[in-house]
């Protein structure tokens, strides 16, 4: 996978070969000449669950979503493509957890629950507001891992 983007200061680009990432940036103005600096980065040991939410604000209509992202990462807050742990998922406030998965296609996990397996350090978790506008905290926690919380805000449509 190869992720791009620029910055006033550069062009930067990450490679994930093979569960390394490669960093390169060219700080040029021009962006003509090789960059200035290749970094191979290796994640260490999974140290941490994080979240990541698509929208961290719904609308409080029994039907809104938001797709949170779970990720097994290293003290530094680099991401462990190796990580399987299975992580589980508590939701408080008005709203329900609609559904949890990854990409492994051969996992036979149902999609309702509370729980899911890493699947290359991550997975995914959909939360649904329900008609009660309020605020939703979502807590995924795993052995050995430290727990990671996200707030989500659920508000009534027009607000």
């Amino acid at each position: 996978m190869v992720r791009n983007w620029t910055d006033t200061d550069g062009f930067y680009s990450v490679l994930d070969i093979g569960g390394y990432n490669y960093n390169l940036d060219n700080h040029a103005a021009d962006h003509k000449r090789a960059p200035s600096r290749i970094m191979a980065c290796t994640a260490a040991e999974p140290a941490r669950v994080r979240l990541t939410a698509d929208r961290t604000s719904i609308h409080a209509d029994g039907q809104d979503l938001s797709f949170v992202t779970v990720e097994a990462v290293d003290a530094t807050g680099q991401p462990h493509p190796n990580a399987d742990h299975q992580v589980s998922f508590n939701l408080k406030g008005p709203g329900t957890i609609a559904a949890v998965g990854s990409a492994d296609m051969t996992s036979e996990e149902p999609y309702q629950g509370g729980q899911r397996k890493l699947f290359h350090g991550k997975a995914l978790v959909v939360v649904r507001a329900s008609r009660t506008a309020g605020a939703l905290t979502l807590t995924a926690t795993a052995p050995g891992l430290e727990q990671a919380t996200i707030q989500i805000a659920s508000r009534r449509p027009g607000r």
